[in-house]
């Protein structure tokens, strides 16, 4: 349920960027990788404080998952609104 809030709230901000800023690309995988840092947080609580049994490799397998989300937003996002010159 996360991946899915955050995920459309990603691609809000986004559009966001692209109606208010002069550089909507750069600064939105700008922001993407300080949120994908910010993601990593309770990943490694989870790891460090045993919550929920979970250990290292849950919390690696979360932030792989982070990872993969991100890559797919800071990719097909801006590939899809990027202007194509002949």
């Amino acid at each position: 349920m996360d991946t899915v809030m955050f995920g459309t709230a990603a691609v809000l901000v986004f559009l966001g960027k692209c109606r208010y800023s002069l550089e909507p690309i750069a600064e939105y995988r700008e922001l993407a990788a300080k949120a994908l840092a910010v993601s990593f947080l309770p990943d490694v609580a989870l790891a460090v404080g045993h919550w929920y049994g979970g250990g290292w490799p849950e919390a690696f397998a979360l932030m792989t998952m982070h990872v993969a989300v991100w890559g797919i937003c800071v990719t097909v996002l801006p590939g899809m609104v990027a202007m194509k010159h002949p």
